[in-house]
């Protein structure tokens, strides 16, 4: 920090959670003002995006109160150490309500919210803070008194805005930069969809067509491990319905599905699929296992039901739709040219998949440098991404 910068306490520039005594008795019950919930709190993303509003009277009594150019930090886990925060603008009456996880802090006279809000987009700042929470797991929260006592750099107005001036443009070049690695990498994932609708759905094959449930075989029951026994390491890898690969751990080989052959496993509320060629453990619950008839090649029957498009039924239960599937079978030696150029076109996307994130991380790596040098003081001029 420059030295001829002060650290002041953020409670003694800002203040924290206004009283909503302040607006009492001005507003009409019924009158409507801004409504913003947890998922309006965006990263990276200075002003809240909002759209719902409540009455006045119906919010008052049990919701956090804010105005116009408060910003709103979010202080349970994991939205705080996730960076969720925002400056409130456009507020319907110049006012908000909204959860009781935010902590309102309002710039006092002399200080620039966008340098507060962009202070508190600092990775170490949410390291501390996630050091300091209290609560039960999956509850913990950062405390008002971390928040009022953290301190913060308080140069003059003037230079606040200065380097709030160069952090808005060096982050705007940041942000295509991160925009334009996250659309080609969409553009490459939608090239492969295209490809496996082309594939398999194309109504010139004249391949076999047998119905979902004559394409597989039953497997063997085997122990079902609910979520909350799954163990972090262990001798034999849980598969579940959740997006991640490997989902935990088990020790006790009684409970292992040997496999003779691949399977593809199915996520009955998620739509997950995966290919599975190892011995593994069931997790419980909306796992389906999925064994093709011999005709079938496994890697085969794999990427055919990746091009299967389901309908989004939310948490409720799709198996019921993948078996109204035709299954399409070609000769074996066209399921092998099939599977083969798929698994090195996936081959392909995840070496670039890597790249882009090596490229994104680099560029939020970036962003963390240009924070701290504005904020010791060496930010002196223009910065491009």
């Amino acid at each position: 920090m420059s030295e001829q910068w002060p650290l002041k306490p953020l409670s003694e520039i800002c203040e924290i959670r206004p009283a909503k005594s302040e607006v009492k008795g001005k507003f009409e019950s019924t009158e409507h003002v801004s409504f913003v919930q947890m998922k309006d709190l965006g990263i990276g993303q200075m002003n809240i995006e909002h759209s719902e509003t409540r009455e006045f009277g119906k919010v008052y009594p049990n919701y956090t109160y804010f105005a116009n150019d408060d910003v709103l930090l979010a202080k349970i886990t994991p939205c705080f150490e996730n960076g969720k925060l925002g400056i409130a603008q456009n507020l319907v009456n110049g006012i908000g309500f909204g959860s009781s996880e935010f902590i309102v802090l309002r710039p006092k006279k002399n200080v620039c919210k966008e340098w507060i809000y962009y202070f508190l987009s600092q990775k170490q700042f949410r390291l501390e803070g996630s050091k300091q929470m209290t609560g039960a797991v999956g509850h913990k929260r950062v405390s008002k008194d971390f928040i009022a006592n953290y301190k913060i750099p308080s140069p003059p107005l003037e230079e606040q805005q200065r380097i709030v001036s160069i952090l808005d443009d060096a982050l705007d070049n940041i942000a295509d930069s991160i925009n334009n690695v996250q659309t080609v990498s969409n553009s490459v994932k939608e090239l492969i969809e295209t490809k496996l609708q082309t594939v398999f759905h194309e109504d010139s094959l004249e391949w076999e067509k047998i119905a979902f449930e004559e394409s597989i075989v039953k497997v063997k029951a085997t122990p079902k491990i609910k979520k909350r026994d799954f163990k972090e390491i262990g001798s034999y890898p849980i598969i579940s319905q959740e997006m991640n690969f490997i989902n935990g751990y088990w020790n006790n080989a009684d409970d292992l599905l040997t496999i003779q052959t691949p399977v593809v496993v199915f996520g009955d509320h998620t739509k997950t699929l995966k290919y599975i060629d190892f011995d593994f453990v069931r997790g419980a619950d909306g796992l389906k296992i999925l064994q093709p008839i011999e005709s079938i090649l496994p890697k085969f029957f794999y990427h055919q039901l990746r091009s299967v498009k389901l309908k989004t039924l939310g948490y409720a239960r799709h198996y019921r739709l993948l078996k109204q599937v035709e299954i399409r079978v070609p000769s074996m030696e066209q399921q092998h040219q099939i599977a083969s150029m798929f698994d090195d076109l996936d081959e392909q996307v995840s070496h670039m998949n890597g790249l882009y994130e090596r490229e994104l991380q680099s560029l939020q790596e970036l962003k963390q440098s240009i924070f701290q040098e504005a904020f010791s003081g060496k930010l002196t001029g223009g910065i491009t991404a």
